[in-house]
């Protein structure tokens, strides 16, 4: 298993989310000493972008939070196919049309469908069961989640916001937020686009949270 090349992906991923902060905030600043051009330009984007995002910058930050989700959501994946590829009886029973089964051309393609399966099937699970199945899956024990998890699944949620309701709060959010006992301050029609000091918040959260994972299935499934 390479769950070392797993969380080095992920965490790649954390210092593009971390140092865009900095280069957002930079790039903004030099742009107030810039050309006549690039004022124009920036203040036609700026229009464009409001009333949703305050600036260019709230604009770009946002959009590299929704990035930054899916690299944890990805990491989550590829972690479980590691162990999966390694020990394929933990799918379970997985169903094939005969056609299918035809069709390949050795078992190998049958397990990696069948992980997909397994792992697409997980993604849709409510997010107060979703740590359970997956810990039930890997043979990981879900109480050594339960202090990050509530976090990932809020900024989970406030990701989907953004990607489908235009990051305004809705019933949905509250309801998933309420299933890990989550608080928010956040009511039906307020804004949720996150901002600097949360998005930090989330960073640090899921990288701890990618490292513990590796290290409990590591100790789990050590290298021969």
């Amino acid at each position: 298993m390479n769950l070392e090349g797993v969380l080095k992906k992920f965490q790649d991923q954390h210092h593009i989310f971390t140092s865009a902060h900095k280069y957002l905030e930079q790039a903004t600043q030099l742009l107030s000493g810039g050309t006549e051009a690039d004022l124009a330009l920036y203040s036609d984007f700026s229009q464009k972008v409001v009333p949703t995002y305050r600036d260019p910058q709230h604009f770009f930050l946002a959009q590299i939070f929704i990035t930054f989700i899916a690299a944890f959501e990805l990491f989550l994946q590829e972690a479980a196919v590691q162990v999966i590829t390694k020990y394929p009886n933990k799918v379970g029973k997985v169903d094939f049309s005969l056609a299918f089964i035809l069709e390949v051309n050795d078992s190998s393609e049958l397990v990696r469908r069948a992980i997909e399966k397994v792992l697409n099937n997980l993604a849709y699970e409510r997010p107060a069961s979703y740590l359970e199945s997956y810990c039930q899956l890997l043979s990981l024990n879900p109480g050594d989640y339960r202090d990050y998890w509530p976090q990932f699944v809020e900024a989970k949620a406030r990701r989907d916001l953004g990607v489908h309701n235009g990051w305004i709060c809705n019933e949905v959010f509250l309801r998933k937020l309420q299933e890990v006992n989550r608080p928010t301050t956040l009511t039906v029609g307020d804004s949720a686009i996150p901002e600097r000091g949360y998005m930090g918040g989330v960073a640090l959260i899921l990288w701890r949270l990618a490292g513990r994972f590796k290290t409990k299935l590591e100790a789990k499934y050590p290298k021969e």
